[in-house]
């Protein structure tokens, strides 16, 4: 279903091999017992294990498995997610992170809503519904959403994924490139939660999940890349902020 007369796709190019890749593979470093195990096998064949370097690396493995293991027991308190009664809306979903996200949710059982401005690449799972959508129209992001809810349901999870990234240096941006960055990276995820969170307030809606897609550049500064670091940079503060309301003034932090 389109929902907005769709302008040519701006100019821009994919961040490929960059920060957020290399802050992926530390996580994988500092969290895979495989890796821990290589790092034990190697320092105990150098005969280093009492290295402070292995040391370091031992105690900040030891963190992050317990943060995963509390992480863990609470999501397990919580019970089973049924996901037949999930109604999950996933922006930006047609290709990259996004794509492999609704392929792995697809397979949950979960009604779920692709909204982006390309379509998937076929076959398209039958539990997914596709919505073409520019994401910096802030009116069609109100009609796509009234348009899930009348054909799959209330939305009970979001995925804020989409982005863009005009790679040139400000002095070289038209106001359009500005605005249209602000407005897919950071304005649609503010306009969307705005739009499905009273919803997910219900009683009913108890395992409500809203997700952010950010990035470690959102940090620090990047040449060329002014304007993804600091939309980048909003949607983090704008999750922080979101779920120090819901946890303190809202009172659902138990769900």
């Amino acid at each position: 279903m389109t929902v907005a007369n769709l302008p040519p796709s701006p100019g821009g190019v994919a961040l490929g091999r960059n920060v957020d890749t290399v802050v992926g593979v530390m996580d994988t470093l500092t969290t895979s017992p495989v890796c821990a195990l290589l790092v034990a096998a190697n320092a105990l064949m150098r005969g280093a294990l009492a290295s402070p370097w292995v040391g370091a690396y031992a105690a900040l493995f030891a963190a992050r498995a317990g943060s995963a293991w509390l992480q863990r027991r609470r999501l397990a308190a919580r019970g089973p997610v049924d996901w037949a009664k999930q109604v999950i809306l996933v922006t930006g979903g047609s290709h990259g992170i996004g794509l492999s996200l609704v392929q792995k949710l697809a397979k949950t059982g979960a009604r779920i809503a692709v909204v982006s401005l390309a379509p998937m690449p076929e076959p398209v799972p039958s539990s997914v519904t596709q919505y073409l959508c520019d994401l910096a129209d802030a009116q069609a992001l109100e009609d796509v959403v009234d348009s899930v809810e009348r054909e799959l349901g209330p939305v009970t999870m979001l995925v804020n994924n989409a982005g863009t990234v005009c790679p040139l240096l400000v002095s070289e941006q038209s106001a359009a490139d500005v605005e249209r960055v602000a407005r897919v990276n950071f304005v649609a995820p503010m306009l969307l939660t705005r739009r499905v969170l009273p919803a997910m307030l219900r009683p009913e809606c108890a395992r409500a999940h809203i997700v952010f897609v950010a990035s470690v550049l959102a940090y620090i500064g990047v040449p060329q890349l002014a304007t993804y670091t600091a939309s980048k940079a909003g949607v983090a503060l704008f999750q922080e902020s979101l779920s120090l309301e819901l946890r303190h003034r809202l009172d659902v932090g138990g769900r």
